[in-house]
């Protein structure tokens, strides 16, 4: 498969992943079009070939054109009305809040359903025809069918264009989201030993960082075995930010984490220093800065940039030998 896919197929792609597949019309963006799809319902662009029927349409709105790029709700359905994806129940990250997909209007074949966006102007509804073979082989570049696609059929695309814009004015405002992340970064940043120093104080702990820059809040010293370079470790921990959100724990469904203690072991390297010297039966609860955490990136929706975390934690086992991890806390 050549990289050069259209988001279209790389949505259609994560939808099937996300197992989303369902068998029902029930899923429509537009109730009324529930019943519409026989070819003599659609009219016929006599410049692109494109099949169509408008559910809403402004006429005199200004259209997007070759090169631009579409912000889409759609529904996209097999000749049966088997619904192959929709864009409204797409997994989506927690906190994600945007609106459809985006589709540069590349025109891969006489009939696409790029042309047919093209006329459309911003908050028209309508349903397209789509030869199955011309967009699974010519567009997607697959080199049969998928089994739930019959051969010579007609896809139906139910469509909403939500907003279009020109390449530039895609670019304007992809730069303009990356600056006002790295300014929200920036102001975190800002923010990080004024936030470590308050949690501090709120929380009464008169604590210094040691040598290794961390913050030791509580900690009973285990009588077992020293943890030394090659051991295997197991840990109990639970993780959570400076505002007593919680965002990993072992006593989820992954357990205690497991792996071969080292400098390069696969945790973040707050958690090397804070084992290291340690023995079996430790219990500590430590403040990590951000910089021996996950840094400027965070981690997903979970950890924001520039977050310490708090970790507890309790060394479970120290035996001789090494682990492939199975938890948390990993390296980004």
């Amino acid at each position: 498969m050549k990289n050069n896919r259209t988001d279209l197929c790389n949505s259609l792609h994560s939808f099937q992943r996300s197992g989303a597949m369902v068998a029902t019309a029930a899923l429509t963006l537009f109730a009324a079009s529930c019943n519409q799809g026989s070819q003599g319902d659609f009219s016929v662009d006599k410049a692109t070939g494109v099949q169509y029927k408008f559910i809403k349409h402004n006429e005199n709105g200004a259209k997007p054109a070759a090169g631009d790029y579409a912000q889409v709700e759609m529904i996209f359905k097999t000749d049966k009305d088997s619904v192959i994806m929709n864009t409204q129940t797409m997994r989506r990250r927690p906190g994600d809040t945007s609106h459809g997909i985006p589709i540069p209007l590349k025109f891969n074949f006489a009939g696409c359903l790029e042309q047919g966006i093209t006329l459309m102007a911003a908050g028209d509804s309508a349903l397209f025809r789509i030869n199955a073979d011309s967009l699974f082989v010519k567009q997607f570049q697959m080199k049969k069918l998928p089994p739930y696609i019959h051969p010579g059929s007609y896809l139906t695309f139910q469509v909403k264009l939500l907003y279009f814009q020109t390449q530039q004015q895609m670019q304007q405002m992809r730069q303009a989201m990356m600056a006002k992340r790295q300014a929200e970064a920036e102001a975190m940043k800002a923010q990080e030993n004024p936030s470590i120093e308050k949690y501090l104080a709120d929380h009464h702990y008169n604590v210094k960082p040691n040598a290794d820059s961390l913050y030791v809040l509580k900690k009973t010293s285990g009588k077992g075995q020293e943890i030394k370079d090659g051991d295997t470790v197991t840990v109990a921990y639970t993780g959570r930010l400076l505002s007593g959100q919680g965002f990993d724990s072992s006593t989820a469904a992954h357990g205690p984490y497991k792996f071969a203690y080292s400098a390069n072991a696969p945790a973040i390297k707050g958690w090397i220093l804070a084992l290291k010297g340690g023995h079996l039966g430790d219990k500590q609860t430590i403040l990590i800065p951000s910089a021996l955490g996950y840094g400027q990136y965070g981690m997903g929706n979970a950890i924001p940039p520039y977050s310490p975390l708090i970790f507890d934690m309790e060394v479970l086992k120290v035996e001789k030998g090494q682990a492939a991890g199975n938890g948390k806390a990993k390296k980004k």
